[in-house]
Formats: C-alpha cells, sequence, structure tokens
C-alpha cells in the first residue's frame, strides 16, 4: 500500500503521464495552436513569394493587369510575356498599347526595378524604369508636347546607387 502511495506522490509531482493529465494536453494543444497563428502569415508570405515566380502565375497576373489597364486608361494593352525576377525586378516583352486605332506604344522590352522594403508600408517605390526598342505616339495623352518617333532605349533612375 505505502508502494502506491509513493508511485501517487511522484506522479503528483512529475506531474503526471498525459492520460492522466488533461491539463497538459490542453495546454499543448493550445501552444501548437497559438504557434500556428502565429507562424501563418510568416508561412503565407513565403509561398507567395515563391509563388509569384512561377511563369503560370505570371502570366494570369499579366492578363489581369493588361484587362485592368486597358479599362482604367481607355486604350487596348497587351503584353506579350512577363518575368519577374528575385527581388522584385519585372521584364516586360511585346507590349502594346492601341487608342481610337493609333499605336500609342510598341515596346519591345521593359525593365522595371522595384524596391522591397517600402512594399511592407504600402507604398511603391521605383528605383528604374527602362524601355528598349520602342515606337511611341504620345497624341493627346501629355498636352504641353507629343512625341511621335522610335526610341532605341529610354531609361528612368529615381534613386543614386
Amino acid at each position: 500500500m505505502e508502494e502506491s502511495n509513493v508511485n501517487d506522490i511522484k506522479k503528483q509531482l512529475d506531474g503526471g503521464s498525459k492520460e492522466n493529465n488533461p491539463k497538459r494536453s490542453t495546454k499543448a494543444k493550445l501552444l501548437r495552436g497559438l504557434a500556428w497563428v502565429i507562424l501563418s502569415p510568416f508561412i503565407l508570405f513565403v509561398l507567395l513569394s515563391i509563388i509569384i515566380y512561377l511563369p503560370p502565375v505570371q502570366r494570369a497576373a499579366v492578363d489581369w493587369a493588361s484587362e485592368y489597364l486597358s479599362e482604367e486608361m481607355g486604350m487596348e494593352v497587351s503584353v506579350d510575356d512577363v518575368r519577374f525576377k528575385c527581388p522584385l525586378d519585372l521584364r516586360a516583352g511585346g507590349m502594346v498599347a492601341i487608342q481610337d486605332g493609333d499605336t500609342i506604344l510598341n515596346a519591345e522590352k521593359l525593365d522595371v526595378s522595384i524596391r522591397m522594403i517600402p512594399l511592407f508600408k504600402s507604398k511603391v517605390e521605383i528605383d528604374k524604369v527602362c524601355l528598349h526598342n520602342v515606337k511611341v505616339y504620345t497624341r493627346d495623352i501629355v498636352e504641353a508636347c507629343l512625341l511621335k518617333g522610335f526610341v532605341g532605349e529610354m531609361g528612368l533612375t529615381s534613386h543614386s546607387t
């Protein structure tokens, strides 16, 4: 009889086994659930970061962006090819913008470099935009000037490196 009392006392001091201590399993479940809640946004961010570099996802994003730009700008906008490069460099090929039958822009290639950190603050900071082999006709888009012709390379840089 004394031996069983000693074992009972040891179990109470050790916290008991998992079967005999429902508080321990509840605590473990609570900690696991809390860990999932805390880690889920980070896991989701990493997965989205990986997914955005998959070509089918990029193609779907280009189709959506082309449709959105066409509606917002009142032009027919199309892009043949888009590639995101790590971390946030974008290369688009075969860009065409047509308004009322006039080709406003026909670019062989567009390179854009975007800063990542400002995106977390809901800001977009672009380091560089470069158009290659561009036929352009601004029509009445910019009132102060008219640009019509071919440009081999046209680029803008916003931050000094």
